[in-house]
């Protein structure tokens, strides 16, 4: 879960993301670092939980990270999820951040006729 540190009348929430990597936030009340853990708790265990240097990095590079990971799939399926991803996703969404990917527009996006 986490744990939290006094330091100076200020209490540290720590935590760990699921890379393993130690997170911290600072609270003046000790309840707010409390709720704060559970709340990152609840998160991880939906798995909703977004590494917050990754968040502001744009959808379009994104894509280029995966697929350039995809390489050990066949040369067919790599060229379907390259044309889908250029075809569909980045031309509306390219150019949003991965942290502000607006769930809504995507929905009515999907939907549309």
């Amino acid at each position: 879960m986490g744990f939290i540190e006094k330091r100076s009348g200020r209490y540290s929430a720590r935590h760990r993301d699921p890379l393993g990597q130690q997170r911290s936030e600072t609270f003046t009340c000790k309840a707010d670092a409390e709720r704060f853990l559970r709340e990152v708790q609840v998160e991880m265990e939906r798995g909703r939980c977004i590494d917050p240097r990754g968040a502001e990095a744009a959808l379009a590079s994104w894509a280029e990270e995966f697929l350039s990971l995809a390489r050990r799939l066949s040369t067919t399926t790599q060229e379907t999820y390259r044309r889908d991803l250029e075809r569909y996703f980045l031309p509306r969404f390219g150019s949003y951040r991965l942290g502000r990917l607006p769930a809504d527009e995507i929905e009515n996006w999907r939907v549309a006729p």
